[in-house]
């Protein structure tokens, strides 16, 4: 009887670190927080930053610590309205996630038509995404929000 509950114990234990160490990310994992990518224009501070839903994937600006040229007048209504701008653009993207897969899709035929696939790793608290297509841009870290 000492034998089968130990043997229990051990198929449980084995089991137990064997999903932990799986290291597939999860929808889950994606949703729990915004995401600063690494695309931040240093000249005026404005940062790419992302969100998951369960199926959505969506690129937008943050504008807040973008910096503005003290201009009175016209032109500083202009780079408030520029701002503004910025802050109501986003790009959203369908995506599926299996195992350590990620695949961007758009449905928009136009500017946007997109159809890449990144493998996904954890690096601390970071996720990095490479994509799996050499011919696509580098890899995109994110870094959650502040």
């Amino acid at each position: 009887m000492k034998k089968l509950a130990l043997l229990g114990m051990t198929v449980l234990t084995v089991a137990s670190l064997a999903a932990c160490m799986s290291g597939n990310i999860t929808s889950q994992d994606l949703q729990k927080n915004d995401w600063e990518t690494d695309k931040k224009d240093e000249s005026t501070g404005m940062k790419m930053m992302s969100s998951f839903t369960d199926n959505e994937m969506t690129f937008y600006f943050d504008t807040s610590e973008m910096e503005t040229s003290n201009s009175s007048g016209l032109e500083a209504l202009g780079e408030e309205f520029g701002k503004s701008l910025l802050e109501n653009i986003k790009f959203e993207f369908d995506y599926t996630l299996e195992k350590n897969e990620l695949t961007l899709k758009s449905d928009d035929e136009g500017l946007l038509d997109v159809d890449s696939a990144y493998t996904v790793k954890k690096d601390g608290k970071k996720i990095i995404l490479t994509p799996v297509d050499s011919d696509q841009d580098g890899k995109i870290i994110l870094t959650p929000a502040p």
